[in-house]
């Protein structure tokens, strides 16, 4: 009875870990939505920026940064994908763990049972007697193998959601690196642009004059 007693209380532990790991799945998503907008927008001020300076240097600029866009949103993709894998292991290793609650019931149910009949009968025959430990020794055997079974995939999934943290931490930084890259690279255009324009404007003062 000890025994199903920590094994309850470690399947509440197992359906908290599932609900944090459902509130962070919740907060990626939102997370990638945000910054895929802010990505599509950068991009787009950085094309009309650009094709209005008419200036090859400038062109190279945007060229070279329009490809390191593309690296990050290849990188973005794999962050994707692995945390896409890691979700399926996680509903894979949920399913798998429910099953093995049931199996858990059920052992607890059997050997409750036996344990009642042991209870209620005062004499038993030698035979019987001997085919109710045997089944009794099986059950508990199979409830110890089910918990050690349980405690693995438990472990594998904590050190699942681990992983899923920490591929979330860094896309968020790589979210505000990729912000802060894009607006120093409109400023840095905007006042090439200002410069650019004061060169043009001192280089036609002679002629307005002459």
């Amino acid at each position: 009875m000890q025994r199903v007693r920590r094994r309850c209380s470690a399947r509440i532990e197992r359906r908290w870990v599932a609900l944090c790991a459902s509130h962070i799945v919740w907060i990626w998503s939102r997370a990638t939505i945000g910054f895929a907008s802010s990505h599509a927008n950068g991009r787009r001020r950085v094309r009309r920026t650009s094709l209005g300076l008419d200036h090859k240097a400038l062109l190279e600029e945007n060229a070279v940064l329009q490809a390191q866009v593309a690296a990050l949103e290849v990188e973005l993709q794999r962050k994707h994908d692995l945390n896409n894998k890691l979700q399926y292991e996680s509903q894979f290793l949920t399913g798998m763990l429910a099953r093995l609650d049931a199996k858990e019931i059920e052992a607890g149910a059997k050997l409750d049972a036996v344990g009642r009949e042991f209870v209620e009968k005062e004499v038993l025959q030698e035979e019987p007697a001997k085919r109710q430990q045997e089944t009794l020794k099986h059950s508990i055997a199979d409830l110890d193998a089910a918990a050690r079974e349980y405690d693995r995939l438990t472990a594998l999934e904590r050190q699942l959601l681990q992983q899923h943290a920490t591929l979330t931490a860094e896309c968020e930084a790589m979210e505000l690196q990729h912000k802060a890259e894009l607006q120093a690279r409109k400023v840095d255009e905007y006042n090439r642009k200002r410069t650019m324009d004061q060169v043009t404007l001192t280089a036609h003062r002679p002629c307005s004059s002459s």
